[in-house]
């Protein structure tokens, strides 16, 4: 999928936070290609984590699948999202 990049302001990352279709993104500046969207029962409260994803993306020059990951189990939960018991729970390493 891809989207327009965002008017304005010259765009100095790999990878910007861009709004699509009321779900915020994660896009390649390059390309223009539509990267990754948090699930539905994620629910974010602002655009800073999706943007210090973003930048740590551009940092990276990749987005890594484990900094999505990390970012996810930081994320709070959504109303109707019920966590495993905790004996199934995965043991979670953090990035620096």
């Amino acid at each position: 999928m891809f989207a327009p990049l965002p008017k304005g302001r010259p765009i100095t990352q790999l990878f910007i936070c861009n709004k699509v279709n009321k779900r915020l993104w994660i896009q390649d500046v390059v390309t223009g290609e539509l990267l990754y969207t948090p699930p539905d029962f994620i629910k974010l409260h602002s655009r800073d984590p999706m943007e210090d994803l973003a930048l740590r993306a551009s940092m990276r020059r990749r987005l890594d699948i484990m900094e999505i990951m990390v970012f996810e189990a930081r994320s709070p939960r959504g109303y109707g999202y019920r966590p495993r018991p905790k004996a199934d729970e995965p043991k979670w390493f953090f990035l620096p």
